[in-house]
């Protein structure tokens, strides 16, 4: 909370079955970090609707106003059906809201020493492909919305992703262009980055700085696709 600006708002949700607001939006960050705190986590095998969830989240951000993100933090393990996740798939692709997706699998792949020998239940335990696809979900959520998935090895690390986050949502800028189509349909997004002249580049180097920027030397995050205007209805 302490990288955001003091006008930027913040609600707080749960879900199982379904999304549950435990905050609504707020420019108090203490009251928003406090039902963080009083959140639990516990992996089980009742409904953890994730796409439905995600949904719905969707559906009571679409009146806001402004630049939005989601800080989705979750297993990625999904009971939605499968409808439920296409449809999500598709939608964020298109939608105006960015998700910053954080696994919270770390502890569960890696248990602390003390915790190995103590068995867990049979069917409290993920497979291998049961994480491989729950890591598959958040990142195909993450990065159609142009956001990042991260993947903590332990709860450790939490703090540093929350940290970059918050330095991602301060500090950008967005583009914006005219579709030269208005036909209402979806259209997919291709975003390059396009090299200098090696003698403009190496003149424009920073001071101090050892290697010349290239296109391999950045990270692209963007929206996969767009949904043009529909077309105006004759009078």
């Amino acid at each position: 909370m302490t990288g955001l600006s003091p006008g930027d708002r913040v609600a707080v949700v749960k879900y199982a079955d379904a999304p549950q607001a435990l905050i609504d939006f707020t420019a108090d960050k203490q009251s928003a970090a406090a039902a963080l705190d009083r959140l639990s986590f516990n992996l089980g095998f009742g409904s953890l609707n994730l796409s439905a969830s995600v949904s719905k989240a969707l559906d009571w951000l679409a009146p806001v106003s402004g630049k939005k993100t989601i800080v989705l933090l979750s297993t990625g393990v999904d009971t939605s059906s499968t409808k439920q996740i296409q449809d999500l798939l598709q939608r964020v692709k298109t939608s105006d809201v960015r998700i910053m997706a954080v696994s919270l699998t770390g502890n569960l792949r890696n248990p602390h020493p003390n915790l190995k020998k103590k068995t867990p239940p049979a069917r409290a335990a993920l497979s291998a492909q049961q994480f491989a696809e729950a890591d598959m979900l958040l990142r195909q959520i993450a990065e159609s919305t142009g956001g990042l998935a991260y993947f903590p090895t332990n709860s450790n690390e939490l703090p540093a992703i929350f940290a970059q986050i918050a330095q991602i949502v301060r500090h950008e800028f967005s583009l914006a262009f005219s579709p030269p189509i208005e036909d209402g349909a979806i259209h997919s997004l291709e975003v390059r980055v396009t090299a200098k002249s090696s003698a403009d580049a190496v003149a424009n180097v920073p001071t101090g700085a050892s290697t010349v920027p290239t296109p391999s030397n950045y990270r692209l995050d963007y929206r996969r696709a767009y949904q043009a205007p529909s077309p105006a209805n004759p009078d």
